[in-house]
C-alpha cells in the first residue's frame, strides 16, 4: 500500500533522516554546539548519528540513566551488545 502511495513506512523514513543527517555532518561538521540529549542507540541510524555528534568538536551526547559506577566487565559486556542503549 505505501509504495502504491509513493510514500515510506514512517521507521523507513526516520532511519533515512538520521542517515541524511550524519552524512551532512560527517562532510561538513557544524561550527557551533550540537548535543544529543536523552536519546539512546539501539537503531544502527541513531547509532551512527551519536557517534557523529560524540566526535563533532562542540559535541556532546549526554545519555539517559548513564551508571558510571560499573566495573570494566560490565563495560566489556554493554560494548558486545549491539541494542544495548549506551553503545
Amino acid at each position: 500500500m505505501l509504495a502504491a502511495e509513493g510514500a515510506l513506512d514512517p521507521a523507513e523514513r526516520r532511519n533515512r533522516l538520521l542517515e541524511q543527517q550524519a552524512a551532512i555532518w560527517r562532510r561538513s561538521p557544524p561550527g557551533d554546539p550540537v548535543i544529543a540529549a536523552g536519546l539512546v542507540g539501539g537503531m544502527p541510524a541513531m547509532t551512527e548519528l551519536l557517534s557523529i555528534v560524540a566526535r563533532l568538536d562542540h559535541g556532546a551526547v549526554i545519555l539517559p540513566g548513564l551508571d558510571r559506577t560499573r566495573d570494566n566487565a560490565e563495560w566489556l559486556a554493554i560494548q558486545e551488545d549491539a541494542s544495548h542503549p549506551h553503545i
